[in-house]
């Protein structure tokens, strides 16, 4: 949506170009910058004409090979590659509440591991939003620290139709 004011003048459009710009370069510097965690290879490219955003994610093997297929990665290298991503949208996307929901379902340990690390070091730098990350996985040993709070929910006792906190 774009508003017509009288302030419209080239100065004003040159400087919200010059942001969307800066946008784009610290969203793809964070996703390259995420996928390191890893040792993968993550480029984000915005193809702005054909209104499409590419990303490229490939591990050390796929690098060595020459492959950077999304579709050759593994259920759980594409998960992290999403948290990547998620993560690099966040640096430029402002909300009081972020929510990711069965992020880690795919997912190794080592690479739960990690991205549990980012998601909570993200959290703890915006101490002014809410981060609320659900998974049907343990997280007890990934989530630490003053202001972040565990809740686990109790197995659904499926005859009750209850379900309840610990």
């Amino acid at each position: 949506m774009h508003c017509e004011t009288e302030g419209d003048d080239e100065e004003t459009k040159g400087n919200v170009l010059q942001v969307s710009i800066e946008s784009e370069h610290a969203s793809a510097l964070l996703f390259e910058l995420t996928a390191r965690q890893r040792n993968y290879t993550g480029v984000m490219n915005f193809k702005h004409k054909e209104k499409e955003l590419l990303l490229t994610v490939s591990t050390t093997e796929a690098s060595a090979s020459g492959t950077s297929d999304m579709k050759s990665l593994s259920g759980g290298e594409r998960s992290f590659a999403t948290v990547c991503f998620v993560l690099s949208l966040w640096v430029v996307i402002e909300s009081p509440i972020r929510i990711l929901d069965e992020f880690d379902i795919f997912m190794d340990m080592v690479n739960r591991r990690v991205s549990m690390g980012m998601l909570v070091s993200a959290a703890q730098e915006r101490g002014s939003q809410q981060h609320i990350f659900l998974s049907p996985q343990d997280m007890s040993a990934f989530i630490g620290g003053a202001n972040v709070k565990t809740m686990r929910l109790q197995d659904p006792d499926r005859s009750s139709g209850r379900i309840g906190f610990t």
